[in-house]
C-alpha cells in the first residue's frame, strides 16, 4: 500500500521497509531482515542521497542482521559506516552513537579484537552515563558488556567491579533477569581469580532467581 501511494522511491517506502526489517529481525529471520534493510537503505539513498543521519538506524539494523548471519566482515564494514556517520552528523555524545559503537564492539569481540572492543564499550558506557545516569538499564548493560571484554583481556579486578556495580543497579531497578545474567558472569570472573566458593554462591543465586521467575 505504501509503495502504491508514495511510489517505490520515497521516504515513506524506505521507512516501511526499515520497520518490516526490524520485525523480521525480532522474529529471528536474519536473512529476510538483511534483504529488507538493504532495500530500505537503497531506497533512502535514492531519496536523500548518501551520508544522511536518517540512514544510521538502517545501517545498524543491517549490521546486526549480518552479525547474526556470521558475516562479520560485512557487518563490520556497515557498522563502521554507521558509527562514523552518527559521530559526524549527530555528535560524539549522541545516544545513537552508543548504539552503533556497541554493535561494532560486539563484532570486534567475536572476531578476537577485544582491545578494540573494550575501547568502544568504554565510550558506550561514557555516553550512557551522560544520557541516563547510573541508575538505568542501559548503563548497567554497558557495564556488563565492558566487563566481558575486560575480563577476557585479563582485567579480572575491573571486570568484577563493573559486574558488581551492574548487579546493584539491576537489583534496584527490579531487573531480575539482568541480575541473574550478571551474577553468572561474575561467577566466571571469580573462578578465574581462584575464588571458587564465591563463584559457586554467585551461580547458585543466579539459578535461584531464574527458578522463581514465571517465564524461566
Amino acid at each position: 500500500i505504501v509503495t502504491r501511494v508514495h511510489g517505490a522511491q520515497s521516504q515513506p517506502t524506505a521507512t516501511a521497509l526499515n520497520n518490516l526489517a526490524a520485525l523480521s529481525l525480532r522474529r529471528g529471520d536474519a536473512r529476510g531482515a538483511e534483504e529488507l534493510y538493504r532495500r530500505a537503505l537503497e531506497t533512502a539513498i535514492a531519496v536523500h542521497g548518501p551520508d544522511h543521519p536518517q540512514d544510521v538506524p538502517t545501517l545498524n539494523g543491517l549490521g546486526r542482521a549480518r552479525t547474526l548471519l556470521g558475516d562479520y566482515a560485512q557487518a563490520e564494514t556497515v557498522l563502521r559506516q554507521a558509527l562514523d556517520l552518527a559521530r559526524s552528523k549527530l555528535g560524539p555524545d549522541h545516544p545513537t552513537v552508543a548504539i552503533s559503537a556497541s554493535n561494532l564492539a560486539l563484532v570486534l569481540d567475536r572476531t578476537g579484537r577485544q582491545r578494540d572492543a573494550a575501547e568502544l564499550y568504554r565510550d558506550v558506557l561514557r555516553i550512557r552515563r551522560a544520557s541516563f545516569g547510573d541508575e538505568h538499564h542501559e548503563t548497567a548493560r554497558a557495564m556488563s558488556n565492558l566487563a566481558g571484554v575486560v575480563g577476557a583481556l585479563g582485567g579480572s579486578e575491573e571486570a568484577e567491579a563493573l559486574l558488581r556495580s551492574a548487579i546493584e543497579i539491576r537489583r534496584r531497578l527490579g531487573d531480575e533477569h539482568g541480575v541473574s545474567a550478571s551474577l553468572q558472569n561474575l561467577g566466571a570472573v571469580l573462578v578465574r581469580q581462584g575464588r571458587v566458593s564465591e563463584a559457586v554462591a554467585a551461580q547458585r543465586e543466579a539459578l535461584e532467581i531464574l527458578e522463581r521467575l514465571p517465564d524461566a
